[in-house]
């Protein structure tokens, strides 16, 4: 095939390329966000058309991104994206060589998740002491590490005490693929959960409608 512009290239890969791969929405949406700021800064480094694509100015692109604070798991997404439609562009001929073979990822470096030390998980408790059915959420988020997505799923029968015991536990709803877990919840949440009223009460209150 004959060359192309940038700009026609990435029309083909919006309407032709994504179609075919059955992108969601969202991801259409930020895979062109992404290569928009690249095709702009190709385009500003005097390059129009998309033979003269190569890995060196992507590497430029990136050496930028970094300059400009990007944080290493945003650079790794974004070089993602460009691979994404390098090989599109070489696989439809528009390119003579595969160069999103040469793009080597950024290294992206681990996160530690942020998590409360104990003087604010008393914080928390003391601003709800005074609302049971509030109590009952931070205690049963703090002590069982669900999710507040998994909170708002509960249904009826996912949370259950265990007779004679201080203890009882929640059922968690895998999503996208994952399977049910339970969670064990321990004396300190059944209590907060069984101050709201009895276990039929416990269950309509706690869950969000």
């Amino acid at each position: 095939m004959g060359d192309i512009t940038l700009r026609k290239a990435l029309n083909d890969y919006k309407t032709i390329y994504m179609p075919y791969r059955n992108f969601a929405e969202r991801t259409r949406v930020e895979y062109l966000n992404d290569l928009e700021g690249f095709v702009e800064f190709v385009e500003k480094s005097g390059i129009n058309h998309v033979k003269k694509l190569g890995s060196l100015i992507v590497e430029r692109y990136v050496a930028q991104l970094e300059q400009k604070g990007f944080a290493s798991l945003t650079r790794k997404r974004k070089v993602v994206v460009i691979r994404s439609f390098l090989l599109f562009l070489y696989q439809d001929g528009y390119l003579d060589t595969n160069v999103a073979k040469k793009i080597v990822l950024p290294f992206a470096e681990s996160t530690i998740p942020n998590i409360l030390t104990p003087t604010e998980c008393d914080r928390l408790r003391k601003a709800c002491a005074s609302n049971p059915r509030d109590s009952a959420i931070i205690e049963l988020l703090l002590q069982s590490g669900i999710k507040l997505s998994e909170l708002t799923g509960l249904t009826l029968n996912d949370i259950d005490f265990e007779r004679e015991k201080e203890s009882g536990f929640v059922r968690v709803v895998g999503g996208r693929g994952k399977r049910d877990r339970l969670v064990t919840l321990n004396s300190q949440t059944c209590l907060a959960l069984k101050s709201i009223g009895t276990p039929e009460k416990v269950q309509k209150i706690i869950l969000f409608s």
